[in-house]
């Protein structure tokens, strides 16, 4: 199973394409990979600018900059 490779490594990068795309598809795997004692690190690569119909890019991103 996928849990067991994810308990049995030392590190684990969950890559996004935006801001929190990661945390909500693989938060609850990572979390308990976390408290197992495994280094979790996220990387998002974008914020998402593009993400809302009424703010200009620079201010979406800095919004999800400031969640």
């Amino acid at each position: 199973m996928i849990e067991d490779k994810v308990y049995a490594a030392r590190s684990i990068l969950v890559v996004g394409a935006h801001a929190f795309d990661a945390e909500v598809i693989a938060g609850p795997l990572a979390a308990a990979a976390a408290k197992g004692g495994v280094q979790v690190t996220f990387l998002h690569l974008s914020m998402g600018e593009q993400g809302h119909p009424c703010l200009i890019p620079e201010h979406y991103s800095g919004q999800k900059e400031d969640e």
